[in-house]
């Protein structure tokens, strides 16, 4: 069976399991290709007895990973991200931290954004991955195409409007780097909008802008050195 329809098989079962009507159904089958893109990422790590922190509460995701990462501890959170993680120095060999860090608010706004809350996270992860340990981030990215349609049709230049902060591949690899990771792998990847950006894309070329990390979303292997 290929991942795609394994990673569909689960979806289904989990559309079940919960009792979902259809709209809820269609609304969720919208990151099946996402789900599929995470996973042809991770499967080929060794998570084999190793302690997985799954930032946020369980979900849909959740499902489909420990479908395929199994023989370990998966533990979510169901706490305040901007608060201190209740759990010990180098208590996790994994961090999935994956949809999440453009939600995360600043701890104390302010009249502008600080991204206090953003450093808070990665810098908590840092504190309790083991030496060594993984951290796996994905993100909408703030410069992918489909955000530069958007703009062009006076819409709000974000994946979701009601994101706290989107980012740019550059601007959250330089965060995780501050935070004390460093980067094995990054690239942005084409798992939600398939519309024809041709015109766009055409456009961009004439004009000398580049074409490279636009695709929909960031995705970063991390490590704690």
């Amino acid at each position: 069976m290929s991942l795609e329809k394994s990673v569909k098989e689960e979806m289904e079962a989990y559309f079940s399991e919960q009792g979902l009507s259809e709209e809820q159904r269609k609304a969720l089958s919208f990151d099946q290709a996402r789900f599929t893109c995470v996973i042809s990422w991770l499967q080929n790590l060794d998570f084999r007895g190793k302690r997985i922190l799954d930032l946020g509460a369980p979900s849909l995701a959740t499902r489909v990973v420990k479908r395929f990462l199994t023989n370990n501890i998966l533990i979510n959170t169901n706490f305040d991200l901007r608060g201190s993680f209740p759990y010990s120095d180098e208590s996790f060999h994994v961090i999935l931290n994956m949809e999440v860090i453009e939600h995360i608010f600043d701890i104390d706004p302010r009249h502008a954004v600080t991204l206090s809350g953003v450093r808070h996270v990665l810098s908590e992860c840092w504190r309790v991955l083991v030496h060594g340990g993984l951290m796996f981030l994905t993100t909408p990215n703030a410069s992918s195409v489909w955000i530069i349609q958007r703009a062009l049709l006076q819409q709000p230049p974000l994946l979701y409007e009601y994101h706290f902060r989107e980012f740019t591949l550059t601007e959250i690899v330089d965060l995780i780097e501050v935070a004390g990771f460093q980067i094995e792998r990054s690239a942005t990847e084409k798992v939600w909008h398939f519309w024809d950006f041709r015109p766009i894309e055409a456009f961009m070329r004439k004009n000398g802008y580049s074409l490279e990390n636009r695709g929909d979303d960031i995705f970063i292997l991390a490590r704690k050195p």
